[in-house]
């Protein structure tokens, strides 16, 4: 689902600690 993929996409940026996408 498209709310399971930002999760996913936030939990990667956030290991690179850049901002999470917003929605």
């Amino acid at each position: 689902s498209d709310s399971q993929l930002l999760k996913g996409i936030n939990s990667y940026r956030a290991s690179l600690k850049v901002p999470a996408l917003s929605e």
